[in-house]
This record gives structure tokens, C-alpha cells and sequence, in this order.
């Protein structure tokens, strides 16, 4: 047995960490099991990108407390990405503990020869080698053949009786109505309240570019719906990972994006509900419309104030009826000053 540590000052030690522990087993087993009560977004990502690029290891995730504390929109789309992904390849699961709340926290690692595994109080955020830690966690790293072999015998039981995510009988009872996707991301300002009131203010109706949202009856595999598109192939491991359901480029119209006051290039972005991010303007005639360096920002933006509105379900495609029901099919763009541009996505009430 090994004791995991933070090792946070004032607090020290000479032990491992959860993180650099969890890297290492990673890279060098062929199956890992994962128990745990929370899931975070970037933790899912990091899974999904490791199998993808090296065609291993075969992975069943279990996710204890969110049916009974709820998933954020953004939690919930990037589990569903990552069950459609290791199912459509061969590589495990995704499921939902709905009978009662599972808080444990255990990570099975199964090796050529062995199995080593990892108890304590670090969630799937802890598997991230540079995430900042918010407090200190305390976690044993288990050799003993015995004691795994009781772990993966309770991990089996525990995914017999647990749902899979695209089950059409599971019924989630609701959402967090707090959800602020583009909170805390690298590359996203928040702006002053104040500050966009003042914008939206000095505006002019005769300045505003409106840009029409392509849904499913146009587009149904482009524009707001991309993450419909052809999933991307690792020409390595033969292993296809689909688009993440927040990935969205704009494909404008030739006479909108023509136009003289029309923007070029990288412009900077303020929206009207206080968010501030840069945005490629590319292709023939300027018609490509991404967020940069992701598209997925855009994607949180837009189909984040859907989803908040109850006008759109994760995995569901964007028709005229969603953007209908939301009470708008369009973004008004206003020049603020030099490259920096105003984008509106306020229903039109």
C-alpha cells in the first residue's frame, strides 16, 4: 500500500500525488475502472483524448451523485460525447447510478499481470496533472490481489445495476438551472454588467448586422448543428471520436458577409450577457464565423442560452421550432469600436 497526498503547503510530504499516480497506471494498463460520485468536463475530455490518441485503455466510468444532484448542461453533453465514444469503438461505458447515491471514489487499474487500485477522496477533477487544487485529498493506492479483487468484484455489481446514459428509459429528473458554461474558461473575459448596458445604449438600429442561424432544415450537419458532422479518425488507432456537441461555425451568406461594415479577420467579441472572446472571421468571402481557439465557446454561448431557456435538449439537433421557441432565429452584430464587435442573442419578446 502507498499513501497519496496533495501536498499543499503548510502540509508537505514526500508522498505521491493522486494526479502523477493516476498518470502513470493510465499509461500503462489495458482496462481501468472508475467509480466516482462527481464528473467534471475537463476530467471526461482528458479520458477520451488519452484513448483516442493511443487506442487504449478499455474504460467503464460510473457516475454516482449526478442523477440525484443533477448535471449541469455541459457535464451531461460531454458524458454523453464520451458514452457514444467508447461505445461506438469497442472501449467500455458510461453509466448512472440512479438506485441511491454512490459517493465513492475508486479508480481500478488492470495491468498484464495485476490490478492496482486507488480509494480515497479525490473526484475524476483530481486526474487532471495541472488542475488547480481547491483543497487537500487524502488516497491509498491498493496492491494487494485480495482486497482488488473484492474492489472490481463490488465495480462489476455496481455497473450491473447502473443505466447506461442513452438508455430510453432513463428519465433524468432535471438539470442545474446555474449554468454558466463559459465561466472560468482560459479564454473568456467576464464583463461588467454596467459596462454592457452602456453598450447596448449608444447602438444604432441602422448599424446592426443580423446573421440567421442555419438549423437542421438548412443545415444539418453544419453550422449550430457541426457536432452532427464527420467525426475525426486517428489515422493512428483507426479510432473515431465524433464532434463535441458544443462545436459550432457559422457559415454566414454570401450577401451578409459581403457587405462593407462586415468584419475581417480575428475580431473581438462582447455579448449581451456579459462575456468577452475572440472570433475568426475565414473562407471564400468571409463567410466562416468560429470562435477562436475553440469552436466550442461559441457553441456554449448559443446553445447554452437554448438550453437554459428549456427550448433544446443535449443531443438534440436545432430546428426552427427550437430557435421558435427560444424567441429568436437570428444574432445582431453592432460595431462597438475599432475590432470590437457587440453579439446579441436576447429573444425577441
Amino acid at each position: 500500500m502507498e499513501l497519496l497526498t496533495s501536498n499543499l503547503q503548510p502540509l508537505r510530504t514526500e508522498n505521491s500525488t493522486f494526479s502523477s499516480k493516476f498518470d502513470e497506471l493510465l499509461s500503462n494498463c489495458k482496462q481501468i475502472d472508475i467509480a466516482v460520485g462527481y464528473i467534471s468536463e475537463d476530467s471526461l475530455a482528458h479520458l477520451t483524448n488519452f484513448i483516442y490518441k493511443n487506442g487504449k485503455p478499455f474504460c467503464n466510468i460510473i457516475i454516482g451523485m449526478h442523477y440525484f444532484d443533477y448535471f449541469t448542461y455541459s457535464q451531461y453533453a460531454i458524458a454523453k460525447e464520451m458514452e457514444t465514444f467508447l461505445k461506438d469503438n469497442k472501449l467500455g461505458c458510461v453509466k448512472l447510478v440512479t438506485n441511491f447515491p454512490f459517493h465513492g471514489k475508486i479508480y481500478s487499474f488492470h495491468q498484464k499481470n495485476n490490478c492496482i487500485s486507488i480509494i480515497g477522496s479525490s473526484n475524476m477533477n483530481n486526474i487532471l496533472l495541472h488542475q488547480p487544487i481547491r483543497q487537500y485529498e487524502v488516497d491509498l493506492l491498493i496492491e494487494d490481489k485480495t482486497i482488488n479483487n473484492n474492489i472490481n468484484s463490488f465495480i462489476s455489481s455496481l455497473l450491473e445495476i447502473s443505466s447506461d446514459l442513452s438508455s430510453p428509459n432513463l428519465k433524468l429528473p432535471g438539470f442545474k438551472k446555474v449554468n454558466n458554461l463559459l465561466d472560468g474558461l482560459p479564454d473568456v473575459n467576464i464583463i461588467n454588467d454596467e459596462v454592457v448596458r452602456h453598450i447596448k445604449s449608444k447602438i444604432s438600429k441602422n448599424e446592426i448586422i443580423y446573421i440567421p442561424i442555419s438549423t437542421a432544415e438548412k443545415a444539418a450537419s453544419s453550422n449550430i448543428n457541426a457536432c452532427f458532422g464527420k467525426g475525426r479518425e486517428n489515422k493512428k488507432t483507426g479510432i473515431v471520436k465524433n464532434r463535441s456537441w458544443y462545436e459550432v461555425e457559422l457559415i454566414v451568406a454570401k450577401k451578409i458577409a459581403c457587405l462593407p461594415n462586415y468584419p475581417k479577420n480575428i475580431i473581438k467579441v462582447i455579448t449581451d450577457d456579459g462575456y468577452q472572446f475572440e472570433c475568426k472571421i475565414s473562407g471564400t468571402n468571409n463567410k466562416n464565423f468560429r470562435s477562436t481557439p475553440k469552436l466550442t465557446i461559441l457553441g456554449k454561448w448559443l446553445k447554452g442560452r437554448l438550453e437554459n431557456a428549456g427550448a433544446l435538449k443535449v443531443g438534440q439537433m436545432v430546428t426552427d421550432e427550437v430557435l421558435a421557441k427560444y424567441g429568436t432565429s437570428h444574432i445582431k452584430m453592432s460595431l462597438i469600436k475599432n475590432n470590437e464587435w457587440f453579439l446579441d442573442f436576447e429573444p425577441e419578446l
